[in-house]
């Protein structure tokens, strides 16, 4: 499973996250996380927590910076195909928490031409 999120900061679905991926690891499930941020601007004991159970990718890991566009205008950024298709091998389900973050699944999913299912919700 791949989820989709904003950043690691401290709050209620942030510790949820977090006892997820110990859980996953425990019962042996693959889990990634793709955090749409840079790792400073995540908490970074909630991060380096999290990353001893999944992997863990952030904004510079799959899109291109350019110098006009930012994580503002997400849809509209470059993406790494090579790195995109890395991040989406052997997910069987991806989840996010907005209708961008759906927006954003479905072009990444047309560029790599892969059918993965995906949940919306809280």
């Amino acid at each position: 499973m791949l989820i989709i999120y904003g950043c690691m900061k401290l709050g209620g679905i942030e510790t949820f996250f977090l006892r997820l991926a110990k859980f996953s690891k425990k019962k042996g499930v693959k889990l990634k996380f793709l955090l749409l941020s840079e790792r400073s601007e995540s908490n970074e004991e909630l991060i380096r927590e999290l990353m001893s159970y999944v992997d863990v990718y952030f904004y510079h890991d799959i899109f291109v910076k350019k110098r006009l566009m930012n994580k503002k205008f997400i849809l509209l950024n470059s993406i790494n195909i090579v790195n995109l298709n890395a991040l989406l091998k052997d997910v069987k389900i991806i989840h996010v928490t907005t209708g961008q973050h759906a927006l954003l699944v479905n072009r990444l999913l047309k560029l790599t031409r892969l059918e993965i299912p995906m949940i919306v919700g809280v």
